[in-house]
């Protein structure tokens, strides 16, 4: 992944900053020492500190090298996305109307509603890196690579279905067992619609994965 120059200037801003230093104090940390036009141009991504600069201002702030070049987990993983979306959009061999439904399977396996922090998935960005690797491997198999797109379009339903499934569920349990959000509930409510949603989950798919088999059938 390419180094934004701006965003590590903007990091060592802030490091700065933390310290309460001028930037000609911040430039006397070096040996030799910045000048204050130096640390300008660091800091308004003109130009990178070299290696040495890099690792006494991550010990300054008590951060890796990686995170001053790349900023948190969250921030790289947000950038990696960033930069699988553009290599989507500029893949010619992609037809349009795949090229949005294969980044969003990707995106999602790691920003959605219930998902953990990036921060509790990964222990760093090579664990990120692996993973992600899968995932887009994965995505282009869904959507380019099966019998049909029929077949990939009712798996993206089926997908979708269990996600408001999940999500009506996961709600009305926690209405029912906290008292939260109760002004969304009417007090006829009770476990048994709970049932009868659970119910109508379980035909909804099976009727869909009939329709699957059937599809799948005559490819």
């Amino acid at each position: 992944m390419d180094i934004d120059k701006l965003s590590v200037g903007r990091r060592i801003k802030e490091i700065r900053f933390s310290l309460g230093e001028t930037a000609e104090v911040f430039g006397k940390h070096f040996d030799p020492p910045a000048n204050r036009g130096l640390v300008s141009g660091w800091e308004n991504g003109r130009y990178l500190p070299n290696p040495e600069r890099l690792s006494i201002i991550s010990e300054l702030a008590n951060i890796s090298v990686d995170q001053l070049l790349y900023g948190s987990l969250e921030e790289y993983i947000i950038n990696r996305l960033k930069d699988f979306k553009n290599e989507i959009e500029n893949d010619s061999t992609i037809i349009e109307k795949l090229k949005d439904p294969i980044y969003k399977e990707v995106y999602l396996s790691y920003f959605h509603e219930y998902a953990p922090k990036v921060s509790e998935m990964f222990d760093s960005k090579e664990q990120f890196e692996e993973k992600f690797k899968l995932q887009k491997q994965k995505a282009y198999n869904h959507w380019i690579n099966t019998k049909s797109l029929e077949i990939s379009a009712l798996n993206q339903l089926m997908y979708e279905v269990n996600r408001a499934f999940d999500k009506y569920h996961d709600y009305y349990y926690m209405s029912l067992k906290t008292g939260e959000y109760n002004y969304y509930l009417n007090e006829d409510m009770n476990e048994n619609l709970l049932e009868e949603i659970t119910r109508l989950k379980n035909e909804v798919f099976e009727e869909l994965q009939r329709i699957e088999l059937k599809y799948k059938d005559n490819h």
